[in-house]
């Protein structure tokens, strides 16, 4: 059985995967949402960007991240 994702689990892996990518943001936040999370940065310059993702296994929820974020710079 898996272990549930908290909301921590899920920004430490925002973070992760923003500064993997050079990306740099001044918020951070994740939330359960009905079918996964709801996950929303804001940028240096102010611009919020959010993005609902299905909820999954760490490696499924990162790559997810990873690919809303490089369609997004």
């Amino acid at each position: 059985m898996r272990r549930a994702l908290r909301e921590q689990d899920v920004e430490r892996i925002l973070r992760d995967v923003l500064n993997a990518q050079g990306l740099h943001v001044s918020v951070v936040r994740a939330e359960r949402a009905p079918d996964g999370w709801r996950v929303t940065v804001t940028d240096l310059g102010g611009r919020i960007l959010s993005t609902e993702i299905i909820d999954g296994p760490p490696a499924t929820i990162r790559t997810t991240l990873t690919r809303w974020l490089l369609n997004h710079d």
